[in-house]
């Protein structure tokens, strides 16, 4: 039976993680934990980058096909990790999808992994729906928050899932 040292314990997880910049050049690190590889732990929760472009309802089969969701967000603290995540992933991008939509009924968002909507982050004055506008996407404007735009147009985006490794 092998037995690990603290110290090697320690070597071996850090390699599992990866620092970040911020916006504010804060030093971030995103640790794997128990997700899969190439998948970030935070809160319970797994989150991967995916740098392809695409419309939501392709992005978000993405997601279910690796068995998430786009994201749902539920705080201020998990917005900022979301944003910080894919900032320090992309290339300079800055938009990207959430899971959020109102397609089948205007006005009433729902997240696409089932989950309560309880917290909102969106830019004064949206949503607004401007030309069938139904899906979510984030980081946009000047102020950084929530839009609602039309479900074609083609973004990057985080998937989501529960962290299984911790049940």
């Amino acid at each position: 039976m092998a037995t690990f040292t603290m110290i090697s314990f320690l070597c071996v997880a850090g390699l599992s993680c990866i620092t970040l910049v911020s916006g504010t050049d804060v030093k971030l690190p995103f640790c794997q934990g128990t997700c899969p590889s190439g998948w970030y732990s935070n809160n319970g929760r797994c989150f991967k980058y995916v740098a392809d472009k695409t419309n939501w309802a392709n992005a978000e089969k993405k997601c279910q096909d690796m068995g998430g969701n786009l994201p749902s967000v539920h705080s201020e603290a998990e917005h900022n990790f979301l944003k910080t995540l894919f900032k320090g992933m992309s290339e300079g991008e800055d938009a990207f999808w959430l899971g959020m939509s109102d397609c089948h009924q205007e006005g009433l968002w729902f997240w696409s992994d089932g989950s309560k909507v309880d917290y909102l982050k969106w830019n004064t004055g949206e949503p607004n729906n401007l030309g069938d506008e139904d899906c979510l996407h984030t980081s946009f404007g000047s102020q950084k928050g929530w839009n609602d735009i039309a479900c074609k147009n083609s973004y990057a985006f985080i998937c989501s899932m529960v962290d299984s490794g911790l049940a």
